[in-house]
């Protein structure tokens, strides 16, 4: 969390739903799916995963070998936040 401008505050983190709508959109286009690990009775837990293989998407930064399903190039985006 920072201080934006007009003393609004502005949060970071967590799964940013825009986000993960296109995460989700192109690894279901490429053949995956998406969800949380799945526990007894059908509860889901976690962070989102690819599946096959519950790799948490955040997780393949930097991972090379990680499939089709995964770019492990981050996404970033800068942001010129104003201070008064």
């Amino acid at each position: 969390m920072i201080e934006g401008e007009h003393r609004q505050k502005l949060y970071f983190g967590g799964e940013n739903l825009g986000f993960v709508n296109v995460m989700r959109e192109r690894v279901t286009t490429s053949g995956g799916e998406v969800g949380r690990l799945s526990i007894v009775g059908g509860v889901e837990i976690g962070p989102l995963r690819c599946w096959p293989g519950g790799l948490c998407l955040s997780r393949s930064i930097g991972d090379m070998d990680v499939g089709e399903f995964i770019v492990p190039v981050p996404y970033v985006k800068q942001v010129k936040v104003l201070y008064s």
